[in-house]
């Protein structure tokens, strides 16, 4: 219904718009470079690495496997930050 509608604007509520639509789309931009660079992060690609260890554990059938699954999401962990394993116990 409104498809076909005929709009009326003030010249000054014209350039506010357009003003209001090129700072979205700066925003928007500058959201999704934020996002790439989060996402590059070596420690988002950690993060993912333990999760899908851990996931992993969950789905051992023995301890020990699940106690080998723990210790290599601690060595990345350890890795990512720069820590040695003595100064998380």
């Amino acid at each position: 219904m409104l498809d076909t509608a005929t709009v009326t604007l003030s010249y000054s509520e014209f350039e506010s718009l357009i003003r209001k639509a090129k700072a979205t789309e700066h925003s928007e931009k500058t959201i999704l470079e934020l996002e790439k660079e989060l996402e590059d992060k070596p420690e988002r690609k950690a993060l993912d690495d333990i999760s899908d260890i851990l996931i992993k554990a969950i789905n051992s059938k023995t301890l020990k496997e699940k106690q080998v699954c723990i210790k290599e999401s601690l060595e990345i962990y350890c890795k990512t930050f720069d820590m040695s394993m003595d100064e998380l116990f």
